[in-house]
């Protein structure tokens, strides 16, 4: 079955899609303090932008080739707020910029302004925005932008140079104030832009390739943001899809979600719900990455010859038996499921069927297929994390219907005991690897700096059946009621 794809067009009612955020304006506020600096640290700092403008007035022309940033520093003043209801007003202000500018200006005086320094002091942004909506579903940004700055020095390296920019103060004074209403017509030609696309969206506008451009995720909006009280809500479809123009056959269907996640009150400032849909999505488009799995494990092929006699007889004792495991798409069932009381389910035990390749490999023959069995197979467990540890545990295994599909050697045996016993033993062992967690500072140690500024960060199933759950709080936020609590390990 092929993936539906959720259009805003295409809808008569809003949808929760696959992916909701449920965000706290006041906690946003408080991420702005701590974040637009270092975000402006390296998106702005020893960089440098091709500008290629030619700005004329009356008397005067500017020609901007490049700018250099040396440095962005100050960011005093940090806005994120909710005013009349439904409008979010951004302030972004006592930001200092240090650039070297490549260009000319020829005014009362030719000044040629190759490598010269300019310092901005103060440079506010301030904008509105508002969504508009007359069925909740299409929707448009409305914004008013102004910029401000506070004073503009102009260092030439050269005294003649910087006597004719002193000369010239009252017409760089000018070039200044003309300038700042075209950078909130920037903002508004933007913005158009933005609606455009949401007035003509189609399914591919909005793709994001997150997992690279072979499977990408669609954030077309599936509802009007909602914004009330101090909570901006934001739905989108959240299914990955096989990318434009492309062809071959999706495997698992993928339901179509109109169940909305309830916001967890008295919790997380900044919360995401993640649907199971999102998950089967990927796995439907992504099938032939996932699947076959193999697992090459010591124990299992251990196990595997003292089940079968045969293997050793026929491979000798050293030979090494593995598993490829594949979960079969079908029409019906999608492999993976979000419960609130078992936790993440993977498999099915009446419909997902799984399929086992024993393959062996000794000093002759390199993965030779010997059966391939087919079973219904079903895990379930903890997959949660929390304070940015991830906590994975198996706690529910089983393996029914259980037969051989193809045989080259001849096995015998009870199929269904002896593959349980030995997804029981993996697992355990699995679980005691992992008792301790695994902490996302295994990628990088100084990812640990996070947990300073983002507390409470939660990830798990246990919440609302088929959602994940997620999100976290800043350490400047609020204190919350501590009267509710989450399970975040069963």
């Amino acid at each position: 079955m092929g993936l539906t794809l959720l259009t805003v067009q295409a809808q008569l009612a809003p949808t929760p899609g696959a992916l909701e955020l449920s965000l706290n304006s006041t906690s946003i506020n408080n991420v702005m303090q701590t974040f637009v600096p270092i975000l402006a640290y390296y998106a702005l700092n020893n960089q440098t932008f091709d500008v290629n403008e030619t700005i004329k007035g009356t008397g005067y022309k500017l020609v901007l080739n490049s700018i250099h940033v040396d440095e962005a520093t100050g960011f005093t003043t940090k806005v994120f707020e909710n005013i009349e209801e439904d409008k979010i007003h951004v302030r972004i202000g006592g930001v200092d910029i240090s650039m070297d500018v490549d260009g000319e200006l020829d005014a009362l005086y030719f000044i040629p302004m190759k490598a010269s320094h300019v310092n901005v002091t103060n440079a506010t942004i301030d904008f509105v925005l508002e969504t508009t909506s007359d069925d909740k579903v299409h929707w448009a940004l409305a914004e008013n932008t102004t910029l401000t700055i506070g004073k503009v020095d102009i260092d030439m390296h050269n005294k003649v140079l910087n006597e004719l920019v002193k000369l010239s103060s009252g017409i760089i004074n000018k070039i200044i104030k003309d300038s700042l209403p075209k950078v909130s017509a920037a903002v508004d030609a933007e913005v158009t832009k933005i609606n455009a696309m949401l007035a003509n969206e189609g399914p591919y506008d909005f793709d994001v390739p997150v997992l690279g451009k072979n499977y990408p995720l669609n954030l077309t909006m599936t509802s009007a943001p909602a914004i009330s009280g101090n909570v901006v809500q934001v739905n989108f479809d959240g299914l990955f899809h096989q990318p434009e123009n492309a062809t071959g056959p999706a495997g698992f269907p993928i339901e179509d979600n109109a169940e909305w996640p309830e916001r967890f009150e008295h919790s997380l400032s900044e919360q995401l719900f993640i649907h199971e849909s999102m998950v089967n999505s990927l796995f439907s488009v992504a099938e032939g990455v996932f699947f076959p799995y193999t697992v090459r494990d010591a124990n299992i092929s251990t196990a595997l010859h003292s089940a079968f006699p045969v293997i050793s007889e026929t491979f000798g004792d050293s030979a090494n038996v593995s598993m490829a495991f594949t979960l079969s798409p079908n029409a019906t069932n999608a492999p993976i499921n979000f419960n609130s009381t078992r936790g993440v389910v993977i498999g099915d035990l009446d419909d997902v069927k799984s399929v086992l390749k024993l393959q062996v490999s000794n000093d002759t023959v390199t993965d030779q297929e010997i059966a391939i069995l087919e079973t219904n197979f079903e895990m379930a467990g903890n997959f949660s994390m929390k304070d940015l540890v991830f906590y994975p545990e198996v706690q529910e295994v089983d393996v029914v219907n259980c037969y051989v599909k193809k045989d080259h050697l001849g096995l015998e045996g009870d199929f269904e005991k002896i593959f349980s016993g030995i997804a029981h033993d993996y697992f355990d062992a699995f679980n005691t690897e992992w008792v301790n967690g695994w902490s996302i500072t295994n990628i990088d140690p100084a990812l640990g700096m996070l947990t300073g500024l983002l507390k409470n960060t939660t990830l798990t199933p246990y919440v609302q059946d088929n959602w994940m759950y997620g999100g976290f709080s800043m350490q400047a936020d609020l204190p919350t009621m501590d009267t509710q609590e989450l399970n975040f390990i069963q």
